[in-house]
């Protein structure tokens, strides 16, 4: 039984995940584009495929992070490693990534390389006494500026520029759902790759693979295939729609060339018609001189003098 199991194979795959805190935006030194150059030379070198690449502006305490989670879908779906340019822009809480290495996601960073995962452990404490000591820190520029007479949060007068909307709620949970869509069509494509086309067949195959369904959970039924496959056909469609009307200047300045080529051909096949037409008539007439004279005749039709 032993000898059936085989040993974890070096990951083809990564998923990159690049943060900053709104603290660090303006004087940082690790910048979202200094992360994404970091880490996609460091995938280069392990010669993985970087296949997807998330972002997150907030602190690195807050799990709940849209880029951090879509990450870990990613990984999850791929069986991808999980690369940042540095740990603490995964996470600052130490319990986070055991929690992470002990699910089985498999966690690499740029400016170690050869970390092992009790390394990646002892690395995610040290930022997690970071991620305190920075909020300490905090809380005493706070206090002194409170000591020199700042105001610090309170009502300043901002309102928000208009009430909540259901409209506006509707449409980001549908945005959600599309780019959730879009996510599952990679894997629906690569099993239709694989010759399985009916619904009921990609169902199958998405829950023995463990794919996550849409809404939650592992398994899939053909309804929740057919739903997929209509949704990201739909967005296509949008998509599409929305490219058009953005270049719609360009689009009527082609349409106009297309309709001035078309009037210009269709004015040279009438010339060309008419041109054949009048020598159509020329060789007639001609003919039928020749034959007159020939006859005879060319004196009658004279014109008398």
């Amino acid at each position: 039984m032993a000898a059936a199991r085989r040993s974890p194979a070096q990951p083809r795959y990564a998923v990159a995940i690049y943060r900053v805190s709104t603290a660090e935006q303006g004087h940082s030194g690790l910048g979202l584009e200094a992360q994404q150059a970091s880490v996609r030379a460091f995938v280069a070198s392990q010669g993985w495929a970087l296949v997807a690449e998330h972002q997150d502006i907030a602190s690195g305490k807050d799990d709940r992070r849209p880029g951090f989670q879509a990450a870990l879908i990613r990984c999850c779906q791929l069986g991808a490693v999980l690369v940042a340019a540095r740990l603490d822009r995964i996470t600052r809480r130490a319990h986070t990534l055991s929690q992470l290495l002990e699910d089985g996601v498999s966690i690499r960073t740029a400016d170690m390389p050869g970390a092992d995962d009790l390394m990646m452990r002892v690395y995610a404490a040290m930022a997690q006494k970071e991620r305190e000591l920075i909020s300490e820190r905090t809380r005493a520029a706070l206090a002194a500026a409170r000591a020199r007479g700042a105001v610090l949060g309170g009502d300043r007068g901002w309102r928000p520029p208009s009430p909540p909307c259901a409209a506006a709620a509707a449409t980001s949970r549908a945005e959600r759902a599309t780019r959730t869509a879009h996510r599952l069509a990679l894997e629906v494509e690569a099993l239709r790759a694989e010759g399985i086309t009916t619904f009921q067949g990609l169902a199958r195959a998405l829950t023995e693979r463990g794919v996550p369904a849409p809404r939650g959970g592992v398994v899939w039924t053909h309804t929740t295939v057919s739903r997929l496959v209509a949704r990201t056909e739909s967005s296509v469609r949008e998509m599409t729609h929305l490219i058009t009307c953005d270049n719609n200047e360009a689009g009527r300045r082609a349409n106009r060339a297309v309709h001035s080529i078309a009037a210009r051909s269709r004015a040279a096949e009438r010339t060309a018609a008419s041109v054949h037409n009048t020598a159509s008539r020329h060789r007639v007439v001609g003919s039928m001189a020749s034959c007159s004279a020939g006859d005879g005749v060319g004196d009658d039709i004279a014109p008398a003098r």
